[in-house]
């Protein structure tokens, strides 16, 4: 005599799937806001490297600014996708393009305690006064900020939820 086959039937497998189908659902949203998280926290991270290098940069070979532009140059407001940083040697009367920075949908505010419109680095390295860049994201990702201290020292901060900068369209 043969013995029945033992397996699941169709209602039960069908549950294990709804439920399953569940808790992935619920999951993705999470997952999503982790992911726009790490972006920005990885934005934030090449931001800071591109003012270090502007200042290793002043340190080395005369001055040094990053500002919001383009291959064509610097714009006079903190409104693009695009950081630009540039160097001028000691003697010299032009700046030189080192190096782009796109921001892939992170709008960046400059707010320093000078009213400088660029971030400039002094041939010491130095960066006079203190600031802070304001990274904002979107989308309810938090934003974050980096800060210049006077010696041109670079710290990320979470801006939390009183970024008054984030919360408009220009600076």
């Amino acid at each position: 005599m043969q013995r029945p086959t033992r397996g699941y039937s169709l209602p039960e497998l069908s549950i294990v799937l709804v439920i399953g189908s569940v808790f992935t659902l619920g999951a993705v949203p999470a997952l999503i806001d982790s992911v726009q998280q790490t972006q920005v926290r990885l934005q934030t991270q090449s931001v800071q490297a591109l003012l270090d290098r502007a200042r290793m940069l002043a340190l080395r070979h005369g001055s040094a600014q990053v500002c919001s532009g383009d291959a064509q140059g610097c714009r006079q407001q903190w409104s693009g996708d695009t950081l630009r940083l540039e160097m001028q040697a000691e003697g010299s009367s032009s700046r030189q393009l080192i190096q782009l920075l796109p921001l892939n949908g992170v709008r960046a505010f400059w707010k320093d305690s000078g009213g400088k419109k660029p971030v400039q680095f002094a041939s010491g390295g130095a960066f006079g006064s203190n600031g802070t860049f304001y990274l904002c994201p979107g989308g309810g990702v938090q934003p974050m900020s980096i800060v210049i201290n006077a010696g041109g020292r670079t710290r990320i901060e979470p801006c939390g939820n009183g970024c008054k900068k984030c919360s408009v369209s220009t600076p």
